[in-house]
Order: C-alpha cells, then structure tokens, then sequence
C-alpha cells in the first residue's frame, strides 16, 4: 500500500462525513469501511507492505502499521493517536500495534496525543524501516 506524497492516509473522511446530510450516517459508513479495509489486509494470505511517503494520523496510520511490512521515508510523522479529537480508534489497533510494539507503548501511543517521527517510529517497533 501506499499513499500519496504528503499524506498516505487520515483514515476516514473527515471532509466527506462534513459535507453529509447525514453526518452520523455517513461516520458509520467510513468507519466500517476503513475497518473492513484494515481487517482484509491484517487476514490477507500474501505478504503485505506499506510504504510511506507522506503522513499518516489515525486509521490511517493504523491502516499502515496493519502491514506485514512498514518503511516510511524519513520526513515522515505518524500521529497514531484519536485523542485530540476525543475519539476511541478502531482499525483493530488493539490487535496490530501491541503486536509492533508492546502493550505498554501501544496504550501510550493512543492514550497521548503526540506525533512520532519516523525514527521515533522504527526504535519503538511500530515500522520496520527508513527508506
């Protein structure tokens, strides 16, 4: 998988869910979707990678980190955490970011609101490496 060059994802779409006449309506459909998305890649039977180029914020970087395999470049700043907008994630992250990194790291990941370099990132276990 991969993104574009400023951002690989966001998880769901914010803008999309804004514009909705049925706002609540259209949240549940993307969290769904993206949750779908997450599981099929996390039961995929073929080796999975993610590469990113850009940024990646919530689902979206859960999205990411659900790979076999995660590189990012260097420049890049992953922001696992929903706390900011008082939101509890979904994305299976109980399930894909304790097994990159460990309990104890993946619950302050996403109990605090605070971005991670991709260096940050690869010493704490959540990506793989630099590209």
């Amino acid at each position: 998988m991969m993104g574009g060059t400023d951002f690989f994802s966001n998880g769901i779409h914010l803008n999309v869910i804004e514009a909705a006449a049925d706002a609540e309506q259209e949240s549940w459909e993307n969290i769904v979707a993206i949750d779908d998305f997450v599981r099929r890649v996390l039961m995929c039977k073929k080796l999975t990678v993610s590469a990113l180029c850009g940024n990646a914020g919530a689902g979206g970087a859960m999205l990411a980190l659900a790979a076999d395999y995660v590189w990012a470049h260097g420049n890049v700043v992953l922001n696992p955490s929903y706390k900011a907008m008082d939101l509890f994630g979904s994305e299976y992250w109980t399930y894909s970011l304790p097994k990159r990194c460990g309990a104890k790291i993946a619950t302050e990941l996403t109990s605090k609101s605070v971005p991670l370099s991709a260096n940050q990132a690869v010493k704490m276990g959540a990506i793989d490496d630099i590209l």
